[in-house]
């Protein structure tokens, strides 16, 4: 049985909101496999374990051009945020 897709999170907590949070790192499904509801699984399971572990948000990001995960992502109740800039320091 071979691996075709996979979806990682991260636990955190959240000091402004004193709560509990799941960061989704990564959701990937191998390109024979997309657009068979696959993403759209994975995002549920994710979804519903935070609900069981009683947190307060999932986070997640996506690329400018990634239009099929923001399409997906805001399918499922998504809600765009634009309060933070993201910054990197490179090595």
């Amino acid at each position: 049985m071979a691996l075709f897709s996979f979806i990682q999170l991260y636990p955190t907590f959240s000091s402004v909101s004193i709560s509990k949070a799941w960061i989704l790192n990564d959701l990937y499904v191998d390109k024979d496999h997309r657009r068979q509801g696959i993403a759209e699984h994975l995002m549920t399971k994710a979804i519903e374990w935070g609900q069981i572990t009683q947190a307060k948000y999932l986070a997640l990001e996506t690329g400018l051009d990634n239009l099929a995960a923001q399409t997906l992502y805001k399918r499922m109740g998504f809600i765009e945020q634009n309060q933070t800039m993201f910054f990197e320091f490179p090595y």
